[in-house]
């Protein structure tokens, strides 16, 4: 076996994850009545994508989105629709900053600190040109949320 291996197979794993979240996205809905919305537009290659966010009686969140975007878009909605519902704001707030901040370079943070779901998108780094892709519903989340 040669150190390439493992990697590969970890690779297709995280790419039928991906399309798994694709396919079926989770808190995909076109309103959540009384929710606060936030849409965010890549202008380079047209993705939209509107976050909403409800905050329950608990102070926990719920979220949703709809969008009119690629497939890494979509799936990247759903990870952290999945990733974020359920968590109290300041939860919600530091995980969006701690994911920005790995995903994008800027922090020396290990990706094992994520979910198996938010690992998976760490493997579209590789794709430079698709991060704007990647990262649009996170940033609408986070203006969302801090706004």
């Amino acid at each position: 076996m040669s150190d390439q291996e493992p990697k590969d197979v970890s690779s297709a794993a995280y790419q039928d994850r991906i399309l798994s979240h694709a396919r079926h996205p989770v808190g995909y809905t076109e309103e959540m009545a009384g929710a606060a919305a936030f849409t965010a537009t890549n202008p380079l290659c047209g993705d939209e994508v509107t976050v909403m966010v409800l905050t329950e009686a608990d102070g926990r969140l719920k979220l949703g989105y709809h969008c009119r975007s690629c497939l890494l878009c979509k799936a990247s909605a759903s990870i952290m629709v999945s990733s974020l519902s359920g968590s109290t704001m300041p939860a919600a707030r530091d995980l969006i900053g701690r994911f920005k901040r790995a995903f994008e370079g800027s922090s020396s943070m290990q990706t094992n600190d994520f979910s198996d779901d938010m690992r998976a998108i760490f493997d579209l780094q590789r794709y430079p040109t698709r991060m704007s892709c990647v990262l649009l519903p996170w940033d609408a989340a986070a203006k969302l949320l801090y706004n």
